[in-house]
């Protein structure tokens, strides 16, 4: 995992803790949002706001309907930061 894509994850993981109040709930690349039994619609709601809001992206209503696990959420970041790594 490059650093770009590993502080990704981090921050990330950092709004599905605080979307929580859980800060030991465990996240990987390889987790689904299914995975966690609070996770509803409006949660997901929820977690596009502030991936745009924490990465300054938008995501239109295809890449919000996707972004249901780690990894491809990860790769729409990386893919919308256009090769800037801040």
């Amino acid at each position: 995992m490059t650093n770009f894509r590993q502080d990704l994850m981090e921050r990330v993981g950092c709004i599905l803790k605080d979307m929580f109040l859980n800060d030991s709930l465990a996240i990987t690349e390889d987790t689904q949002l299914a995975d966690i039994p609070e996770w509803d619609s409006m949660l997901h709601v929820t977690l596009v706001m502030a991936l745009e809001r924490e990465f300054n992206v938008r995501l239109n209503a295809k890449e919000a309907s996707q972004s249901v696990a780690i990894r491809p959420i990860l790769d729409l970041l990386e893919a919308k930061s256009d090769g800037h790594q801040k």
